[in-house]
């Protein structure tokens, strides 16, 4: 029987916009979407989500069968998502810039001059009684941090949800002194009482937990990547422990200082681990599972050509199947029968993309998040009861569905014949698709990537006009491994060329306007841009650069100093960059940074960034920095020495820097300033 998608909508309060602007503005681009994060509780009776207005933030919950259940201002602590840990409570994360209390961290990090040390990221989460109409704090706030001994690790995401829905797994960091390193406790959390309880204690070294129905420790997982300062050598293992009937036995062990795959989750019987091998021969990644005698079986679920994205698991950590990567997000179950139903309905929205945001217990109902051509981003509520599909909301009510501008996959062989692909965003109202003003618009990563879905920013961009072009380059993810590794050593070259291929295809198909092309980009893109900028000078006639990497020597310091040479993240960008040790490679960093070759660029230059700001987790903790240094921001010194090096040489160059703390995408006033000032340049140097 075919799904039937229903016109009307459910009755959910606030749910609806409250107006259409007859012609978009800069605002609607750049505001929040309106509503995120929407969740359905594990009975199916209830939604859950954040509702972002330009002055408050809202988690609302409402009940499918009586309508509005609760309605609370989360604006002061930041809401940015929620989920359901049971029927009758949410977990709400929250993340904030604060200031820096303690000057031991702030005069460390103004003596050193890479961070202003400012501002810190206060990373809380917040249990919230939907019927009490009440909320407690479940984590203490960084701000406290130093002298806090506990506080939930993964900005106070739970592990499981226990058979009953009446407590939770959480991990907790305790540091028994103000020297020592932290522990990872497994505890259970209660509703009832709103305390918790000591389950199992782990060590400085756990990163996972899995857990049984009942909350108690199914396995724990160890990592160590540090250095024994004692003996001057590196301590690398990974291991795998298993907990039965009180008794606790190594499971698997590799000496190596990298997860070599990624623990999602279990069976239902707690007799199989599943895992995510992203390290295969093949290229591809795949679903593997492990044994409780440690045999590893492979090939559960694999696609040639595209990364498994993530594992479908319920709030009970239970695998039920996978979500392929690439520009449209695919899914295989173990239950065919619940396979076919997917497929089906991702069948009625073949010009978007469409995901698998939150389930129901057996997959009963399924909140789907669609976006793409003339969708800036939906929500359906697809009922398998009654075989039907319903409008939820709008992540951005104010555009209507023609306001949304066409995207395309865009394929072309680069110069080395390696096939590349990307998307085009193409301008409205234009009357030829030939000779456009082209924005370059390589994304953040390098080891990311740009889907077939609403960008606000691009966007906009094709709102006013512009063409934009967003590579999906060697090295990106999604795409398989050999694609991702093809990307391994080659910042500033293939990668750089891979952009600069993409844009001669354009121009020689005359869709580009040769004498019309700026390249924007922030974090790697930024960098991507300059690189732009250095090698190709007469190719773009401006660069912008926001919150870019311009001296991969002063950023890889920075890092290090802050979570030290041997860190994972530290580690991991040695490798992109095809270096074993930093230190001992400073050459050729140099080489492929832009800083140094600043007399190449001809390009008019825009630098946008926002003030400095760092997590004291990191210098406060060698152990749990694991959860948090991959979201190290990038310092302003980068932008600051990239201006004083363009200005030195009487180069045309602008700077802006956002007062905003946070991630500048993260706020609609930074996103309105970015906006603003990328318009107002753009204007200044292309015609349109």
């Amino acid at each position: 029987m075919k799904i039937k998608l229903l016109i009307f909508t459910l009755a959910l309060f606030s749910l609806m916009p409250l107006s259409i602007n007859a012609q978009p503005i800069l605002e609607d681009y750049a505001r929040l979407p309106e509503i995120t994060s929407l969740v359905i509780s594990p009975d199916g009776t209830k939604l859950a989500y954040i509702k972002n207005d330009p002055n408050q933030i809202m988690l609302m919950v409402v009940n499918l069968e009586t309508g509005p259940a609760l309605a609370m201002d989360f604006t002061k602590e930041n809401a940015v998502a929620v989920d359901f840990t049971g029927n009758t409570h949410v977990l709400i994360y929250t993340k904030k810039s604060v200031p820096i209390l303690n000057l031991f961290i702030d005069s460390l990090f103004a003596t050193e001059g890479h961070a202003r040390g400012d501002y810190g990221i206060a990373r809380n989460s917040y249990l919230v009684d939907i019927e009490r109409n009440s909320y407690d704090i479940l984590t203490p706030g960084s701000e406290q941090y130093w002298y806090t001994p506990h506080f939930v690790s993964n900005s106070g995401s739970f592990i499981s949800v226990h058979e009953g829905n009446n407590s939770i797994s959480i991990p907790i960091f305790e540091r028994r002194s103000r020297d020592s390193d932290n522990i990872n406790k497994l505890e259970t959390f209660s509703f009832r009482s709103g305390r918790s309880r000591a389950e199992e204690l782990g060590n400085s070294n756990t990163i996972d937990w899995q857990v049984y129905s009942n909350g108690k420790a199914f396995i724990r997982e160890d990592l160590s990547n540090e250095e024994d300062p004692l003996n001057n050598v590196a301590e690398d293992f990974y291991q795998i422990w298993l907990y039965e009937d009180g008794n606790e036995t190594l499971l698997y062990e590799e000496n190596i200082d990298v997860v070599p795959f990624k623990v999602v989750g279990t069976d239902t019987s707690r007799s199989l681990i599943y895992a995510i091998d992203e390290t295969t021969d093949s290229g591809d990644t795949m679903l593997i599972q492990l044994s409780l005698s440690g045999e590893i079986s492979e090939n559960i679920f694999v696609r040639n050509g595209t990364d498994i994205n993530k594992a479908i698991v319920d709030n009970r950590r239970i695998v039920h199947g996978v979500e392929y990567a690439g520009y449209r997000p695919s899914y295989e179950f173990f239950d065919q029968e619940l396979d076919r139903n997917i497929q089906e309905a991702q069948s009625l929205f073949p010009e978007n993309s469409v995901s698998l945001v939150s389930w129901a217990d057996g997959f009963s109902k399924i909140v789907l998040f669609t976006s793409g051509n003339e969708n800036s981003g939906t929500y359906y509520l697809y009922d398998r009861t009654n075989n039907s599909i319903t409008f939820l909301a709008s992540s951005y009510p104010s555009l209507t569905p023609d306001q949304v501008a066409e995207i395309e996959i865009f394929e072309y062989l680069s110069k080395d014949e390696m096939f590349i692909h990307g998307l085009l965003t193409w301008p409205q109202n234009i009357e030829t698709r030939s000779s456009l003003p082209l924005i370059v618009f390589p994304h953040e990563g390098p080891q990311a990537n740009v889907d077939f879905s609403f960008h606000w920013l691009a966007q906009y961009l094709a709102r006013i006009g512009y063409l934009v072009f967003q590579p999906n380059f060697r090295g990106s993810t999604g795409f398989s491994n050999s694609y991702l590794n093809a990307g391994i050593g080659e910042l500033g070259g293939s990668i750089q060329q891979d952009i600069t291929d993409g844009v001669q295809n354009l121009i020689d198909q005359d869709i580009a306007d040769p004498d019309n092309i700026c390249i924007v980009g922030s974090g790697f893109g930024g960098y991507s841009a300059l690189m732009g900028g250095v090698n190709e000078p007469t190719l773009y006639k401006c660069v912008i650069a926001i919150s870019a990497v311009s001296d991969l020597v002063e950023m890889l310091d920075f890092k290090s100093q802050i979570i030290g040479d041997n860190h994972r993240s530290v580690e991991y960008w040695e490798d992109i960059i095809g270096i074993n040790d930093f230190r001992d490679d400073v050459e050729f960093l140099r080489s492929i940074s832009p800083i140094n070759f600043v007399e190449n660029i001809t390009s008019n230059v825009l630098l946008i960034h926002n003030e400095g700001y760092f997590d004291p987790l990191f210098m406060l903790e060698k152990r749990i920095r694991d959860a948090y240094a991959d979201s190290l921001m990038v310092p302003v010194t980068q932008s600051e020495g990239m201006l004083d090096a363009l200005e030195g040489l009487d180069k045309n160059v602008s700077y802006v820097e956002l007062e905003e703390n946070l991630n500048w995408q993260d706020t609609s006033e930074a996103r309105i300033d970015v906006l603003s000032n990328l318009s107002e340049f753009l204007n200044q140097n292309l015609s349109n």
